[in-house]
């Protein structure tokens, strides 16, 4: 069994990274192996669901106004930019430390914010350095910016796209080798069902339809409340969820009833198990 470090800017709810997080952990944990989570950042509500499965959850967090500036980021944006990059920079150094101390065999890193953490794993002689990328990063990022971020990829030994298209466009941005980027896409287990997924039994009304995500502007969930309204034109027996939450909560509220679909909308804000959203959406 290997003793695993996995490393993330945040374990907050709502967003799909810190949840593919949580799955991974969870599952390297159940196979036996030790699992410690550090978070760059600040932790989030994600971190007491691994504690009470067993995992080790440490908080790296050095300025803890950064939760605040990050709350009013639209206000304090480059205020909120320097001080996260000087928590990234002391945080690294605690990492250090800790890996000087005691050697993981391996270091899997999350996000564009754990960049520091690949160059003290490799300076500590960490075995294996994996990075896991979960956006297309070169649509947020500086060309300065990514001249850095391949500087940092070359330490790891291998990189994680969830789909083809951020492969291809790594590739295409050149931040690392074709043989060093493999594809795994998101994944989470659901029990077996007879539920509509299954394909077990034909669809019948009542429908649920869902979609879940982090209420944020790139989600689009803006064209699935304009969707929902169009199939409720048509047919009757329709319901909706939008599972999750972030920023736009308000203002989807606000515009399902401009719609006039508000009563057949389900907004469930923050959830722990994905299975159980899952297993209600046909």
């Amino acid at each position: 069994k290997m003793d695993i470090v996995i490393i993330t800017p945040s374990l907050h709810y709502g967003g799909g990274a810190e949840k593919l997080v949580e799955f991974h952990a969870r599952e390297l944990s159940r196979r036996g192996h030790k699992i410690t989570v550090y978070c760059i950042i600040d932790e989030g509500g994600i971190g007491g669901v691994l504690r009470r499965h067993g995992i080790k959850v440490i908080n790296l967090q050095c300025f803890k106004a950064l939760k605040n500036l990050y709350r009013a980021e639209a206000k304090t944006k480059r205020l909120y930019k320097v001080t996260r990059f000087l928590n990234e920079i002391a945080a690294s150094f605690r990492l250090a430390g800790i890996f000087l101390n005691a050697k993981p065999d391996v270091v899997h890193l999350y996000q564009n914010t754990t960049k520091m953490a690949i160059l003290v794993s490799k300076i500590c002689g960490v075995k294996k350095i994996i990075y896991t990328e979960t956006s297309l990063i070169g649509d947020w990022l500086s060309p300065m910016q990514l001249s850095v971020m391949r500087i940092f990829l070359r330490s790891c030994d291998n990189i994680i796209a969830l789909s083809s298209s951020m492969k291809d466009q790594m590739l295409k941005l050149k931040l690392a080798d074709d043989s060093k980027i493999c594809v795994i896409p998101s994944m989470f287990s659901l029990p077996e069902s007879d539920g509509y997924y299954t394909d077990k039994k034909p669809c019948s009304f009542p429908i649920r339809i869902g979609t879940v995500g982090k209420l944020a502007p790139e989600k689009g969930h803006v064209y699935f409340l304009e969707a929902a309204n169009l199939i409720l034109k048509q047919m009757d027996g329709v319901t909706f969820i939008i599972a999750g939450y972030g920023i736009l909560r308000e203002q989807l509220e606000a515009l399902s009833k401009k719609l006039e679909i508000a009563e057949k909308v389900e907004f469930t804000g923050k959830f722990e198990d994905i299975r159980d959203i899952m297993e209600r959406i046909d």
